[in-house]
């Protein structure tokens, strides 16, 4: 089905606001949520306002891992005002013309105070609860980057980075790059890989379709 599964929309429900020993003190990372995509597939909405449930897509991520951080930043192009009324501070792409998740990134290191920046995509609503106490837990000292795998295939839009590896994505930028991954890969981050999390079922699928958000 290109609904839901089933099991996803009890996720939403039901999703309970776990804690870690291993998590770091929410006053050592920034959430950071990537929403300044151009939302193609769904027509050119701004998906982050999008509703899942009667929830902006945003608001999901945001409950998912507000617990785990010292505040939380939206990257994002347009309709600041309408993430300004969910009680969102955001910032804004220095490059023009869409120019991509790092771009967001970019972004938000002069609004950053904290030693460490977590970013998720906001078309993810179902991320684990315990997804930053874990990538912190796989980031080591000499390490400025950890991205989770799912299994199947790298999610590098979901990592842990210490603040400090931000500004070398300026010169990459300007260089021409855009691949998340060819960026970390400059940066030698680390892997967490997550155990059954493939699949349209897993908790770091992306919705992408108009009928994503159908009841």
């Amino acid at each position: 089905s290109a609904r839901l599964p089933k099991t996803r929309q009890a996720a939403l429900q039901s999703h309970s606001r776990r804690t870690s020993k291993t998590a770091m003190k929410p006053t050592e990372i920034t959430g950071l949520i990537l929403a300044g995509g151009r939302g193609t597939r769904i027509g050119g909405r701004d998906k982050g306002l999008v509703n899942l449930h009667g929830v902006p897509l945003v608001s999901h991520v945001a409950d998912r891992i507000r617990p785990h951080v010292e505040g939380l930043l939206v990257s994002c192009n347009r309709n600041e005002t309408s993430y300004a009324k969910l009680g969102f501070d955001t910032v804004i792409d220095h490059t023009a013309g869409f120019a991509g998740p790092l771009a967001g990134i970019d972004a938000s290191v002069e609004r950053v105070h904290t030693p460490c920046v977590f970013c998720c995509p906001c078309d993810m609503p179902f991320i684990p609860d315990d997804v930053v106490p874990r990538l912190h837990a796989a980031l080591t000292p000499g390490r400025d980057v950890v991205y989770v795998h799912d299994g199947e295939r790298a999610q590098p839009l979901v990592c842990l980075i210490r603040t400090r590896a931000i500004r070398s994505i300026r010169p990459y930028l300007d260089g021409g790059g855009r691949s998340v991954l060819g960026w970390m890969d400059d940066i030698a981050a680390a892997e967490l890989r997550w155990q059954n999390a493939a699949g349209n079922d897993g908790p770091f699928v992306n919705l992408n379709r108009p009928e994503d958000f159908m009841p």
